[in-house]
């Protein structure tokens, strides 16, 4: 299904036509406890949404399900599993925004369901617990924690490298049973045995499944006052608040692999068919210059586009370090969730002196886009390396390269190379005589010969955050 199709561009309003459908009793139950009710293009995407979640077998499997992303802060609180039942409550005024869901303030902001023993089919060797987040918590605050009890929670990792920790009906709430960087929106997580844990997310080629299973022995579901958006710990006691910002949150009963596919898909209607995030999200692809070699965490330029961008932004970092423009093409034309976000695409570094290939490629990717697409192509940058120094013949296929591009698409296109070798100029941010005279970035900005630095990253992405700016994006 194609992105295009999203709240504010157009498309939800189109489903007002379908409102007279007659609803499942699951859908009429949700319905009866909104107020204000849903318009009827909205009944038809919830009910549509429940519907999944009914024929996969899902539905009563799940304690609650929480569908923060609604539109309007009382709905939204609503537990749809059981309405009037677990319903959250706002506690010290996290930030609500319709068809976006909440956020936390990090030191007293959060929602709660208001029980102590989670409700089954949730037990100990039958559990599971997701989150889409729509926006991560930054990885300087690790630790801070999605959504959790004592025993089972899902948090920003503590390792600091961008991915989370989780627990479920684990031993203690300071252990990690694992830190794998689970790429966001939506993460899972279940255990259908006493044995171990299994993570779900997304992929670096745009798929969704099953990233790993931790051998992970169980040790209970007490004490279990969860929260959203922090964590609810001993004796009553809140801890762990969060920055970040969550779409749809939910546990129950253990999901098998289809279980955990068939869940994101009907999360994935949902949030494509009435939530904003997409809309605004973000996805970049490319190599070891999109996944940030030579970074700090959270400085490789998607990330620090995201800084200088108001409002919450999803991020999708496809970068893979030593990818072509071939590689990145063949995982880009299989993705099929990140094709309605604003595209970034920084491709043909590591096969410029094929420039046909990288035309040909970039020219696929862009047409794979549904129409009306937002995309930028960001220009190929040449390293300290002697072929590559001014008037060298690389050096003047990059520099073509670049040229063709430009041509090609335009507005859509950013020069990055020219602004980074400008640092090395005299008066420039970084100044180096030698690397201004071979038209390469300047050792000061530089992590290696053609890796960036922090500086480095922070240029390209003033770059192209001046395009989306300039786009109104």
């Amino acid at each position: 299904m194609a992105l295009g199709k999203l709240g504010r561009r157009g498309g939800f309003g189109s489903l007002g036509a379908l409102g007279t459908v007659g609803y499942i009793p699951q859908s009429q139950t949700i319905f009866a406890a909104m107020s204000p009710a849903p318009s009827a293009s909205r009944k038809y995407v919830i009910d549509q949404t429940v519907r999944r979640l009914v024929n996969a077998g899902i539905w009563t499997k799940l304690s609650a399900l929480w569908v923060l992303a609604a539109h309007a802060s009382a709905p939204s609180l609503i537990n749809w599993v059981a309405p009037g039942t677990n319903n959250l409550t706002a506690v010290n005024s996290p930030a609500f925004t319709a068809d976006l869901g909440y956020k936390g303030n990090g030191s007293s902001s959060y929602l709660n369901p208001g029980f102590t023993a989670a409700p089954a089919p949730y037990s100990q060797d039958s559990a599971c617990e997701f989150a889409w987040i729509y926006q991560p918590s930054p990885a300087t605050y690790a630790g801070e924690y999605y959504f959790g009890s004592f025993r089972s929670f899902i948090r920003q990792g503590s390792s600091g490298g961008g991915g989370v920790d989780f627990a479920l009906t684990g031993g203690a709430s300071d252990q990690t049973y694992g830190n794998a960087s689970y790429l966001y929106p939506f993460v899972a997580f279940s255990r259908v045995s006493s044995a171990g844990i299994s993570g779900y997310g997304s992929n670096t080629d745009g798929s969704w499944g099953k990233q790993s299973t931790v051998a992970n022995v169980s040790a209970g579901t007490t004490p279990s006052d969860f929260k959203v958006l922090a964590q609810g710990q001993t004796a009553g006691a809140v801890g762990g608040y969060s920055t970040a910002g969550l779409s749809i949150v939910g546990f129950g009963g253990g999901l098998t692999d289809a279980d955990a596919a068939n869940l994101q898909q009907a999360m994935l209607y949902y949030m494509q068919n009435v939530a904003e995030v997409p809309v605004s999200s973000i996805a970049a692809w490319g190599d070891s210059l999109t996944s940030g070699t030579g970074a700090s965490v959270n400085n490789d330029y998607l990330s620090q586009l995201s800084g200088l961008i108001s409002g919450g932004r999803t991020l999708y970092n496809g970068g893979v370090s030593g990818n072509t423009s071939t590689q990145i093409k063949a995982r880009f034309l299989v993705d099929t969730i990140h094709k309605g976000w604003i595209t970034l695409i920084w491709a043909g570094r590591n096969n410029y002196t094929s420039p046909t290939t990288v035309k040909a490629d970039i020219a696929q990717m862009v047409a794979s886009l549904p129409s009306g697409a937002r995309y930028l192509v960001l220009s190929v940058i040449n390293g300290d390396y002697a072929n590559e120094y001014v008037g060298q013949t690389d050096y003047n296929t990059l520099v073509q390269l670049n040229a063709d591009l430009a041509t090609l698409y335009g507005a859509r296109f950013v020069d990055v190379r020219t602004p980074l070798v400008a640092a090395g100029a005299p008066g420039g941010s970084s100044p180096s005589a030698t690397d201004y005279a071979h038209d390469v970035p300047p050792t000061g900005i530089r992590f290696d010969q053609i890796h960036l630095l922090d500086a480095g990253y922070a240029i390209v992405a003033a770059q192209v955050y001046a395009k989306i700016a300039a786009n109104g994006w």
